[in-house]
């Protein structure tokens, strides 16, 4: 995927070159769960910022959120499946489970009355393919489309991990504020990789990676893969 710069260059040369719809190198949560200096902004602020402009010289645009990637739970992570290299966490275990260690680290929402564990929508790499490729063939599209192919909560995403291991995994459960704990502690020893590890829970915490609507879901004819299906698959014949 072109990101940073290089995107805004290439939005430009879009305009110039009289392209009526550009879809920017996003695949990520629903826009209206980012907050403003996004911690986890790898230009994508810069790049909308720009459609946004060029939308009233005739450029339309539509970002496509998929929330979490199930390439994070690749054998050796997201870089390993070469995507997502440019994140500062993309190795085996950087994102909530470490399927080889068999240890987690599960964000828990406690700002209601009760104590909830984080809830993600998640897509396959592939399937995000098929779902933008059929969405093309779409009479109108619209602002932001919504795809995923699995939905659950943080802790069933350990579980499954444990089905695939056939053993508990160690739980290690954080609320915002051991977060913000540990988000001080990575800055304070300048461990710049933890402490983007740290700003994906926190995000996780704070609804970015989940929708309730998959809008794309309902209005083209893709199946995707359920996430526990993938994970097996993905991991056949790494443990005895």
């Amino acid at each position: 995927m072109v990101t940073g710069p290089a995107q805004l260059s290439l939005i430009d040369a879009a305009l110039h070159a009289g392209v009526e719809r550009f879809i920017p190198a996003e695949f990520d949560g629903s826009l209206s769960r980012r907050l403003p200096n996004d911690p986890l902004d790898r230009g994508q602020g810069a790049a909308i910022s720009r459609l946004q402009q060029y939308k009233s010289q005739g450029m339309a645009h539509t970002i496509f959120a998929c929330g979490i990637l199930y390439e994070r739970f690749f054998p050796g992570g997201i870089r390993a499946a070469d995507i997502g290299q440019s994140t500062g966490a993309s190795g085996e275990g950087d994102y909530l489970v470490n399927i080889r260690s068999m240890r987690s680290r599960l964000p828990y929402d406690t700002s209601g009355s009760s104590r909830r564990p984080a809830t993600i929508s998640m897509t396959a790499a592939e399937d995000v393919s098929r779902f933008v490729v059929a969405a093309l063939d779409l009479p109108q599209l619209p602002a932001e489309l919504r795809m995923r192919g699995d939905r659950m909560n943080v802790s069933d995403v350990v579980r499954v991990a444990e089905n695939l291991r056939r053993g508990p995994f160690e739980r290690a459960e954080h609320n915002m504020d051991t977060l913000k704990d540990l988000l001080t502690l990575a800055k304070s020893s300048h461990d710049e990789q933890e402490a983007v590890r740290v700003h994906m829970l926190i995000a996780t915490v704070q609804g970015r990676f989940d929708f309730d609507d998959a809008n794309l879901n309902s209005m083209v004819n893709v199946t995707p893969v359920r996430f526990e299906d993938w994970l097996r698959r993905t991991w056949d014949g790494q443990f005895p």
